[in-house]
């Protein structure tokens, strides 16, 4: 994904790769030097009078360490977004059609502003906070929420307004400031940058994730050195600062299901929950496409976990959606139908706690604009779903 300038000069937050047609290789990230000497990590967070706005960055280009051995995941480079949405050819056969405009949203419920007590497995993944974004959030109803880098006052109004609501915290870091060299003295550093933020939320916020979409496919390297820096994270957050720790959180297709038993089931045993993004692959206009191995992918990651022995793992999705946005590709009705979906099959699971769609940016997301859910008629929709009924 790619890095976008926010409007106060903000960190643009890293959203992660989408899956691709096949099996194979996502995007590495730069190599760290490994003479460098870890040190205490700064908080990234600042807390401002004014809404803050967080954009995500997602790299696209592949990495010459990537090695596949099957059709490759990775998505294609990224071309600039045009201020409105390019005519496109009409889709092939059993596509959805593409639209230039999403389908407005319903008219927003008059009822009172009542805590959201609905528990299902749809969720949102919020990058901006305001009451636009609140509002949003409120007509969603999601019960798994992601929060990126959440001021005091932000977290505790997400909780009381959803107080059976799982969620998760992310500190953010550009994808170049994740180093992995010295994996265990970086993995406390970042565990005590963590908690500085964490520790005043608890109650509030549930679990936090470390470094977002860090190894590439195949580069079994930074496997072994991420899987010692989870543990040393884990170790420093949850025995030391009390608080939860979330695995994982690679890029979509990013690690082979059998390699997360074979190079992480350390780490995995180590976390409190596992995370994983699920996304179509780049070019589709459904997640249905090719889904056992890309957005059900999880399912495959679950049976090698358990396969070593690793039970029951809780896991969560902390980024679900298409691989390239939706936005100019389907219409607002198509894509809440893709995640009712997806909703539906997430459900089946009884390790998955649910996934955080991507995502809420405020409006104001220019080169993201693709992937924007705000003010739409999927969270109005998906503010109305319901779980299918249990046989």
């Amino acid at each position: 994904m790619v890095l976008v300038a926010a409007c106060r000069g903000e960190p643009v937050p890293a959203p992660s790769a989408a899956a691709a047609s096949g099996r194979a290789a996502p995007i590495t990230p730069s190599p760290v030097s490994p003479g460098s000497t870890p040190t205490a990590e700064p908080i990234a967070t600042t807390v401002a009078a004014a809404p803050r706005i967080y954009l995500p960055s997602v790299r696209r280009g592949p990495s010459s360490t990537v090695a596949p051995t099957r059709p490759s995941p990775t998505p294609p480079p990224v071309r600039p977004t045009p201020t409105a949405p390019p005519a496109r050819p009409a889709p092939a056969t059993g596509t959805p059609r593409s639209t230039d405009t999403p389908r407005p949203p319903l008219a927003p419920s008059s009822e009172p502003r009542v805590p959201i007590t609905k528990l299902t497995k749809w969720g949102l993944g919020v990058y901006r906070e305001g009451n636009q974004v609140f509002d949003d959030l409120y007509t969603a109803r999601p019960t798994t929420i992601l929060v990126m880098d959440p001021t005091p006052g932000w977290a505790q109004r997400v909780r009381q307004s959803f107080p059976k609501a799982f969620i998760v915290g992310r500190l953010y870091r550009r994808e170049d400031a994740q180093p992995l060299d010295q994996p265990e003295a970086r993995g406390a550093a970042f565990a005590d940058a963590v908690a500085r933020l964490a520790v005043p939320l608890k109650g509030a916020v549930d679990a936090w994730v470390s470094y977002n979409e860090v190894v590439g496919h195949d580069a079994f390297e930074d496997y072994r050195r991420y899987n010692g820096f989870q543990v040393a994270f884990a170790g420093r957050l949850q025995d030391v600062h009390g608080v939860a720790a979330v695995a994982g959180n690679d890029g979509s297709g990013a690690v082979e299901p059998d390699d997360y038993r074979r190079y992480f089931a350390e780490a995995i045993r180590a976390c409190r929950y596992f995370g994983v993004h699920a996304y179509s692959p780049p070019g589709t206009n459904r997640m249905t496409v090719d889904a056992a191995w890309h957005a059900l992918r999880y399912r495959k990651i679950h049976d090698a976990l358990e396969r070593a022995g690793i039970r029951d793992k809780p896991m969560v999705i902390t980024e679900s959606g298409l691989g390239d946005g939706w936005v100019g590709r389907v219409d607002g009705e198509i894509m809440a139908e893709q995640f009712v979906w997806f909703t539906d099959e997430v459900q089946k699971d009884r390790y998955a706690i649910g996934h955080a769609a991507y995502g809420l940016f405020g409006g104001v997301a220019t080169e993201w604009r693709n992937f924007e859910l705000r003010g739409t008629y999927v969270l109005t929709r998906m503010g109305q779903y319901e779980p299918p009924r249990s046989p």
